[in-house]
C-alpha cells in the first residue's frame, strides 16, 4: 500500500488472475477497514483498478474488484 495526500494505492500479485483478484479484493477490504477505523471516508466512485502485466501473457479477464460494498470494473489503464 502506498499513501500520498489523500490518494492511496493498493498493489496485490498472485500465480495467476484469480489469484491477485483475491489478493487484492482481501487488501482493499483491510485498507478500506483501516481509513474507516482513522474516521475517513473512501470515495468508492473515484475509485480505478487495473492489472499489471507482460503482455506476453496475454491480455487479463474482464473482473471487478469490491470496494466499500461497490463492484468496481478492472480496466486497462487508470488516470
Amino acid at each position: 500500500m502506498v499513501c500520498y495526500a489523500d490518494d492511496t494505492l493498493v498493489l496485490a500479485a498472485g500465480e495467476d488472475w484469480e489469484d491477485a483478484l483475491a489478493t487484492a479484493n482481501l487488501a482493499t477490504a483491510r485498507t478500506v477497514k483501516a481509513i474507516k477505523a482513522m474516521g475517513l471516508r473512501v470515495a468508492a466512485h473515484k475509485t480505478e483498478a487495473m492489472y499489471f502485466y507482460k503482455a506476453s501473457t496475454g491480455g487479463p479477464p474482464q473482473n471487478t474488484i469490491t470496494v466499500d460494498g461497490e463492484e468496481i470494473e478492472i480496466g486497462r489503464s487508470i488516470k
